[in-house]
């Protein structure tokens, strides 16, 4: 399901005033009562483009039965991958998959494993030509997409990678690093416009934030001060925007966040406030962010 699609929105960087007005339009012309079925598939997409999100983790290791002498190649993979022996694991897992034929049932969970074991090992390339394969039989597989797509990143390869992190996103992904990574190629092919809807909807999002996520919001706001400069126009209001944003990202913030860390955070916002262009409330969120008054001046 495209939830934008679903929702009658063209673009995967309507606002979340966009969507919210979206979807009570059509709630009104298919309600519950009436069209339950359309409301149902009205409801999942907007849900799904609005309801808080699980914090980022790395994929568990597939745990099922093999047959005996399978099952000890696999939890011998496991045991080089957990001591950081990952180019060994790796080619012990591609000799499993080589055995397996790809005609067990567990063998694309296996394949799809294999793709992230490439990724995390910078053997991108790998990763790019086994996902691909894998999304020719599932072209909306969620767990592949972000990985193919972070692999073309990293390989500049922008324009591939673009257009699957456009897909993923239409289709509902989202994540701290996907959100970033996805920012960050738009960076990369100047499509600063852009850069700022996705980066203003990132930091909009109920989520978890602890301290893995501080660098995310660092990178953030490095990206959004390259996008304000290079797109015409006053950005005040957005500015504004995306302080009051962060200071209340930074009030809910798990305790695992040190004040050194929130320093750190207001520390890669502070350069935004010479966008502001009025010097009052350039002096009044400058206070807010604690930034001293040498640095206030635009």
């Amino acid at each position: 399901m495209n939830p934008y699609e679903t929702l009658g929105l063209t673009s995967y960087t309507a606002s979340a005033d966009e969507i919210k007005r979206a979807y009570f339009r059509l709630v009104r012309l298919h309600s519950p009562d009436k069209d339950p079925e359309t409301f149902k598939r009205i409801r999942a997409a907007y849900e799904l483009l609005t309801c808080p999100l699980p914090e980022d983790k790395d994929p568990s290791f597939p745990d099922f039965s093999l047959p005996p002498f399978q099952m000890l190649q696999l939890q011998q993979v496991h045991f080089f991958w957990l001591w950081d022996d990952t180019d060994v694991a790796l080619s012990a897992m591609r000799k499993l998959l080589d055995e397996l034929h790809g005609d067990e049932p567990y063998a694309f969970t296996l394949q799809r494993y294999y793709v992230y074991m490439a990724f995390e090992n910078n053997k991108y390339v790998i990763a790019i030509r086994e996902g691909n394969i894998l999304l020719g039989r599932a072209p909306d597989d969620p767990f592949l997409l972000p990985i193919v797509a972070q692999a073309y990143f990293w390989r500049k390869w922008y324009k591939k990678a673009l257009s699957l992190f456009q897909k993923g996103y239409m289709l509902g992904l989202r994540g701290h690093e996907f959100e970033i990574r996805f920012a960050q190629c738009l960076d990369a092919m100047k499509k600063y416009d852009e850069v700022i809807i996705i980066l203003l909807a990132y930091l909009q999002r109920k989520r978890i934030w602890n301290k893995n996520h501080v660098w995310h919001l660092g990178f953030a706001f490095r990206l959004l001060d390259t996008s304000f400069v290079n797109v015409p126009g006053d950005h005040s209001e957005e500015v504004k925007m995306a302080i009051d944003l962060v200071l209340k990202i930074i009030s809910v913030m798990t305790k695992t966040v040190t004040r050194t860390m929130k320093k750190e955070i207001l520390t890669s916002v502070s350069p935004l406030l010479s966008l502001i262009q009025d010097p009052s409330e350039r002096d009044a969120y400058a206070k807010k962010l604690k930034v001293p008054r040498t640095v206030r001046k635009k």
